[in-house]
């Protein structure tokens, strides 16, 4: 019995002076770690903080060096993939990184080189609705001030393809003729919503209440004129203009034409 005490004392005495030599490793450890780090820290890159990593996984320190890694592993990644500037260099970076600090950048990144995508077909599509998409998919694109101006040429030329009224030239009030701005002064008569679309060289349209009026700046040049109400029983006019520079005004109401 008292051998066996004897060896149990033994091997528990034994066992704490194991512990004890494993502090001591730990605490070594730590210490190496700690004096190698400030150069690591000072100037990181993958391969530094990946040997640190291997050497010294198991210390403190190693939460802070694998922090600082994903970091920049995320930054040289993000680097690549704004340098590439594509589609899928954006995409394949989203993937791997569901959020970063750069997640605004590259949101806006992405939703631009969409829009450009988008642009490139429906630009020249002669669908209106294909338009109004892509501005609903678009709104800030920088083309969206093109598709609106693309919609009005497409809704004037349909306006003038169809059953139309003769819309006389605005009367033009001031001006000498030589200005590069146009101010068209419209005033609404009817007891409808009025929409008045210029298509030409810069293709405008105005949308005014019943009885209100309103004005749209132009650029000097040729147009052609579109004026409808939201009535289905009274016809859209149409007619041309020129724009020489000045001020111009136009008044409209239902004359008692409209559609069979």
């Amino acid at each position: 019995m008292k051998t066996l005490i004897a060896i149990v004392a033994l091997l528990l005495v034994a066992f704490a002076g194991f512990q004890v030599y494993q502090q001591q490793q730990r605490e070594m450890r730590e210490e190496q770690a700690g004096a190698l780090w400030p150069a690591v820290e000072a100037a990181p890159t993958i391969t530094r903080l990946d040997s640190f990593l291997l050497e010294y996984g198991e210390t403190t320190l190693a939460h802070t060096a694998q922090m600082m890694r994903d970091s920049l592993k995320q930054e040289i990644d993000w680097q690549a993939a704004n340098g590439a500037g594509t589609l899928e260099s954006y995409q394949l970076f989203r993937e791997i990184y569901s959020s970063s600090r750069h997640q605004k950048e590259l949101e806006n990144s992405l939703e631009k080189l969409r829009a450009a995508k988008d642009w490139q077909t429906a630009k020249n599509s002669k669908s209106i609705q294909v338009l109004k998409d892509f501005l609903e998919k678009h709104p800030a694109s920088r083309f969206a001030a093109k598709a609106e101006a693309r919609i009005i040429d497409l809704e004037v030329n349909k306006i003038f393809a169809g059953k139309h009224g003769a819309l006389p030239p605005a009367q033009k009030v001031s001006g000498a003729g030589s200005g590069v701005k146009n101010t068209m002064e419209i005033e609404n008569g009817t007891a409808y919503t009025l929409t008045v679309r210029f298509s030409g060289v810069r293709s405008r349209k105005l949308v005014l209440a019943p009885k209100a009026t309103g004005s749209v700046v132009l650029a000097s040049g040729q147009y052609r004129v579109a004026a409808s109400v939201n009535a289905s029983n009274v016809i859209p006019f149409a007619g041309e203009q020129m724009l020489s520079g000045g001020r111009y005004a136009n008044m409209f109401y239902i004359s008692g034409l409209a559609s069979k």
